[in-house]
């Protein structure tokens, strides 16, 4: 896909606007709810090392640390909680099932479509021009969640950009021909099959055992 910034998103449901009242200026609680922190389940379906994975601790110590030790999150990385890969994040935060949740935004194209903004080839190629992308396009997208869905936008990742990894030289257009590839999004599956290459569109937590068994 050349040159691109992908994007990743934290969601919440909308009820996350309660946060400012667990200030330390709130009214006094009893001994047993300071004792008993609300715990919050967060998944994530890339790996705990990855930069998402990273922004997900940082958010969860700091949230911690923002409330007091009121608030705790639990992260789940690599589609472990629920099985929950990015495309099924909106409904896992809608229905209850999850409070937050980190997803990869080309992943929620089908239900709102400026979520693929981040992934369109070229528009973004330094991480000057991603910082700036996300910025400009950020009351976009929390028009977008709150709209259909009633979340809110905690927070943007944005990535580096998209590469290749194959086990031959892929040094031109012809050696993408009949290469059986991972993508993540609706453009990339486009870009790819337009090239000639056999693109699959799925989730990177099942694209890990797909790569070990030889079928991409």
């Amino acid at each position: 896909m050349g040159s691109i910034l992908r994007l990743h998103l934290l969601l919440a449901a909308a009820s996350f606007a309660f946060l400012p009242a667990l200030s330390a200026a709130s009214s006094p609680a009893s001994g047993a709810e300071l004792a008993a922190p609300l715990v919050w389940d967060m998944p994530n379906e890339y790996p705990a090392s990855s930069l998402s994975g990273d922004g997900d601790r940082f958010f969860a110590e700091t949230l911690r640390a923002a409330s007091n030790g009121r608030i705790e999150i639990r992260n789940h990385f690599d589609a472990s909680f629920g099985g929950y890969r990015s495309k099924d994040m909106l409904n896992s935060v809608g229905s209850g099932a999850v409070a937050v949740a980190d997803a990869y935004a080309g992943a929620l194209g089908d239900a709102e479509p400026i979520f693929l903004l981040s992934s369109l080839p070229f528009v973004a190629v330094t991480t000057e021009q991603s910082r700036l992308l996300a910025e400009s396009a950020r009351d976009a997208y929390e028009r977008a969640l709150a709209r259909r869905h009633h979340q809110r936008l905690l927070y943007v990742s944005p990535w580096p950009p998209s590469g290749l990894w194959a086990k031959r030289p892929v040094t031109g257009i012809a050696a993408l021909k009949d290469l059986r590839i991972r993508v993540y999004d609706a453009g990339g599956l486009t870009a790819f099959k337009e090239a000639g290459a056999l693109p699959v569109q799925i989730s990177f937590a099942d694209a890990i055992p797909q790569l070990r068994a030889g079928t991409l």
